[in-house]
């Protein structure tokens, strides 16, 4: 199934620096961390603040085409 590629960024600045809060526990069975849930805070590095995040699409290129089957 393909998806939509998008880009998120900070709903000041623009950045695309942006982070969420989140947990992810240890899979000693897998070897990795798996996330478990994503938190709505979300924190811009550039404008070293809390923040709202923006959802744009992006448009699709021929390279993300060539990818899908």
């Amino acid at each position: 199934m393909a998806t939509t590629p998008i880009q998120i960024t900070c709903g000041s600045c623009g950045s695309t620096d942006v982070a969420r809060d989140a947990w992810a526990n240890w899979s000693t069975a897998e070897q990795r961390w798996e996330l478990l849930t994503v938190f709505d805070c979300a924190r811009c590095h550039a404008c070293d603040g809390a923040t709202t995040l923006v959802e744009s699409i992006l448009p699709i290129t021929r390279k993300a085409e060539a990818g899908h089957d």
